[in-house]
């Protein structure tokens, strides 16, 4: 890997597809969020993931694999989010009267994620 530029900086992330778990770093801008990094400019058709540890879940028994680096077609990810305990600053007002965290359980795949999901006070995911 070739040295971090000084407005660069190592986050590292969770990637989930069909198939493979991956938890690993990617290099980014240093005033950038990493979860929000998918839905900028900045991202090419593969996310490049240093120090890669894979989950795979293409066969009878999951193996679990690590690599130097690792490419990710951003076409067959299904999730992506900064790896815990690392969070992102809070990008909305929490005082807001109109807007609510409700807890939520979302299927992905093979994957369950358990978490909080930020919604208009008039709305409720179903019970």
């Amino acid at each position: 890997m070739k040295p971090l530029a000084s407005d660069e900086k190592l986050a590292t992330v969770m990637v989930y597809t069909h198939h493979m778990f991956v938890r690993g770093e990617i290099v980014i801008n240093e005033n950038l969020r990493a979860s929000i990094w998918l839905r900028t400019q900045n991202v090419l058709n593969y996310i490049h993931l240093l120090k890669p540890n894979v989950l795979l879940f293409a066969g009878a028994q999951p193996k679990s694999i690590s690599y130097a680096e690792m490419f990710v077609s951003v076409n067959e990810v299904i999730a992506f989010h900064v790896a815990p305990p690392g969070e992102d600053p809070i990008d909305f007002d929490t005082s807001e009267l109109n807007r609510v965290m409700q807890f939520a359980d979302i299927l992905l795949g093979s994957f369950t994620m358990k978490g909080k999901i930020r919604i208009s006070t008039q709305k409720r995911l179903g019970n």
